[in-house]
């Protein structure tokens, strides 16, 4: 996304959107979602949707650990 349009609200709407469809029309369970611990656009909206902040992980050729979110219903 472009600069000009970040901190409005779009991915988070979109990412709501994603998770309604995935939910409602694919029966999905459950959310994994990856960040670097510095992209705190990200992580802000990991938190609006519901994820669990479950912490750093190790992920496989990837060299620092990204923080790992979780949303295991689709309540949210």
């Amino acid at each position: 996304m472009l600069p000009k349009h970040w901190n409005r609200g779009f991915a988070t709407e979109a990412i709501q959107i994603f998770l309604h469809h995935a939910c409602r029309k694919l029966d999905c369970k459950q959310f994994i979602a990856f960040s670097h611990e510095d992209n705190i656009a990200s992580r802000k909206v990991a938190k609006k949707i519901g994820m669990k902040n479950e912490g750093p992980t190790n992920v496989k050729g990837v060299d620092h650990k990204p923080l790992r979110y979780t949303l295991d219903n689709c309540e949210n």
